[in-house]
């Protein structure tokens, strides 16, 4: 039998959702992950209305910052002690998402034509990529070590939130 979903369920939800401080872009990404999972209920009659189906997203495009060839090369000089430092000065050297730096393997590098090269699997897309890394990008790399381990070894750091925690002590320690 459907279950029966009153459709005031939602609104509360949202007003949790704000109580914790998160950004109208998190909360519209939420409420449509809810709103894909009740269509789903309801395809499959296990609901037989979707509560989120009338509520409004207001998800809004961010302002994206950019660093500054200057306050790059202030991080590149300023020494910090978090695993955050080397596979994000890679990001800004190859435009790679995070996601794609961590998931990065040694057998993903090859050298070809006395070029450093990396082949890999965008996380976000699933298309597969060839791209030639600069000398600095393949710097921060270190030495090579066995195919199958990670080249950057960053832990929890795979966890976007630990990531962003450590990346703003260390731009802060720089003073930008």
């Amino acid at each position: 039998k459907p279950a029966e979903v009153k459709n005031n369920n939602s609104t509360k939800g949202k007003k949790h959702t704000t109580d914790k401080r998160l950004t109208e872009s998190t909360i519209a990404e939420y409420i449509h992950s809810l709103r894909t999972f009740w269509r789903w209920c309801v395809k499959k009659s296990i609901a037989q209305g979707n509560p989120f189906e009338s509520v409004e997203l207001h998800k809004q495009n961010g302002i994206r910052e950019y660093l500054t060839i200057e306050e790059l090369r202030t991080l590149i000089d300023t020494p910090t002690k978090y695993r955050v430092r080397e596979p994000f000065l890679f990001s800004c050297f190859t435009g790679l998402r995070w996601s794609d730096v961590v998931a990065l393997r040694w057998c993903d590098v090859e050298e070809c034509g006395g070029r450093t090269r990396i082949r890999f699997t965008q996380q976000k897309t699933q298309t597969h990529e060839y791209m030639d890394l600069n000398t600095q990008a393949v710097a921060l790399m270190g030495e090579r070590r066995a195919d199958e381990e990670r080249i950057f070894n960053v832990g929890s750091l795979s966890c976007t939130s630990n990531c962003n925690t450590q990346l703003t002590k260390w731009v802060q320690s720089a003073g930008i």
